[in-house]
């Protein structure tokens, strides 16, 4: 991640997130020991983050970071990244992520990245998972 985004400003609530699925068993890294993460809450939210109850607390939070640093959020799930669109926000996803690896060469391959993320419960349509499978020749 570092090679790819340089240092990552995550919200306080993502860090929550991640450790409720430490909780619940989930092989997820642990934020707060990754140099590269800086944990940084957010000044303000906008109205129209708040106001759109398909959100978690994580993807509101992301969003704001992102809209106050002018950067780039990472988000993967529909509703959010279509805010993110609506209000003008950069975004990528976690495939999107592995897919720059795998073109920089930090990876050689999505396949297995892939079926790793499928075994710890991260969903994702199967259509896009093929389409950038077969964006890098391995479909």
């Amino acid at each position: 991640m570092p090679r790819l985004l340089g240092r990552v400003a995550v919200a306080p609530a993502v860090i929550s997130e991640i450790a409720a699925g430490h909780d619940r068993r989930i092989r997820l890294p642990d934020l707060t020991r990754l140099a590269w993460v800086e944990q940084r809450g957010v000044k303000s939210i906008p109205e129209a983050l708040l106001a759109e109850s398909n959100l978690d607390a994580g993807e509101i939070e992301t969003i704001a970071l992102a809209i106050e640093d002018m950067g780039l959020a990472v988000l993967d799930d529909g509703p959010a990244r279509r805010m993110a669109k609506r209000i003008g926000v950069r975004y990528i996803g976690t495939l999107g992520i592995l897919k720059r690896a795998r073109e920089m060469g930090l990876i050689h391959r999505l396949a297995p990245e892939f079926d790793r993320l499928a075994e710890l419960g991260f969903r994702f349509d199967r259509s896009i998972h093929e389409d950038l499978l077969r964006e890098v020749g391995e479909l």
